[in-house]
């Protein structure tokens, strides 16, 4: 089957698909065409696991140009990965956009991200992995031609001190042989263009080693560890392991020691905790592999604990717990008074 005909029969689909959302909700998706999803998946199972670099590079381009034409596709920002096994696909809380991105392994010293951001109204912004040219990437700023790229697993929606809409992105960067990287970036979207990195992840009093403010966080860790980042609902705060070195076999490298920091969300801006619990605790909120392919080395494309496949009606829950706790408080101290 041509590709050329899987385009005009997922063409098709789409005019039916707009018939059937002329009578349902705005935000529901529609699952992806099968034929269309299996195309791209034989594609990025070739650039995944193929060994030969000239195939995976042939591969990840016609992988790229054809998302690309799916994409400009009118109505395709209803249209669902649900079954897209190759990269990472998610919706915004508040479904004005998704944002697919994926890896390329170069070598075991070289990975390169690839991407892109779909509005709701179906401009593609494409994203560039400019990250090595990051001197201090979390003293840095970027945007969409000078990104910082990497595997995306979770965006949490949140307000700046000036009312502004922002977006944290948690990520995961395969970087080099012993040493892996995850991510916190914010993401801020205006008119055509994707800016990373604002100066909102601040110090504390209880801070050591912390600078006044970061643009981004970055944790990087021995490869061979298990590192958890990523935002927990239950305790409304931003999760992640303690690194501490360690000797290993192949030298000193930072690993998780059983104790946990984070950021708590406060007046528009993340306030560094950094001992979330005064006890060791067993795990902190994981991602889950969205790509696991028994028998390889390499599976480093992740998912979130509740991976985005589809528009989320609740766009403002955070933000409405952010008030309701707010207000709580309020409410205790006016009590003692």
């Amino acid at each position: 089957m041509t590709n050329g005909f899987i385009i005009r029969f997922f063409t098709i689909c789409l005019l039916v698909a707009r018939q059937i959302t002329a009578f349902a909700s705005p935000i529901d998706s529609l699952p992806i065409i099968d034929p269309v999803v299996d195309s791209l998946n034989t594609l990025g199972e070739v650039f995944i696991t193929e060994k030969n670099l000239e195939e995976r590079n042939n591969a990840e381009a016609k992988f790229d140009a054809y998302l690309n034409e799916i994409l400009r596709e009118k109505e395709s920002f209803l249209i669902g990965f649900d079954s897209l096994k190759c990269a990472s696909h998610l919706y915004s809380p508040d479904s004005t956009f998704k944002l697919i991105t994926w890896q390329m392994y170069h070598s075991e010293n070289d990975y390169e991200y690839k991407g892109l951001i779909q509005k709701a109204n179906g401009k593609i912004i494409q994203l560039k992995d400019k990250s090595a040219d990051y001197m201090s990437a979390e003293f840095e700023t970027g945007n969409d031609e000078h990104w910082y790229g990497c595997l995306y697993y979770n965006i949490e929606k949140f307000q700046t001190k000036s009312g502004e809409t922002h977006y944290l992105v948690f990520g995961f960067d395969g970087n080099k042989l012993m040493e892996r990287r995850k991510i916190i970036d914010v993401l801020k979207i205006e008119e055509d263009a994707a800016y990373f990195g604002q100066p909102v992840f601040i110090k504390t009093e209880l801070s050591q080693g912390h600078p006044p403010t970061k643009m981004r966080v970055i944790l990087e860790y021995y490869a061979a560890a298990s590192v958890k980042c990523n935002y927990d609902e239950s305790i409304e705060r931003i999760i992640f392991d303690h690194l501490s070195f360690t000797k290993t076999p192949y030298g000193d490298y930072l690993i998780p020691d059983g104790t946990y920091e984070g950021y708590e969300y406060l007046d528009g801006v993340w306030y560094h905790e950094p001992k979330l619990f005064h006890e060791v605790l067993m795990d902190a909120p994981r991602p889950k592999p969205i790509l696991s392919t028994e028998g390889q080395a390499k599976t480093d494309i992740f998912g979130d604990d509740k991976l985005r496949s589809r528009p989320d009606p609740n766009s403002n829950e955070l933000d409405r717990k952010k008030k309701k706790k707010r207000k709580k408080k309020k409410k205790k101290e006016a009590s003692k008074t």
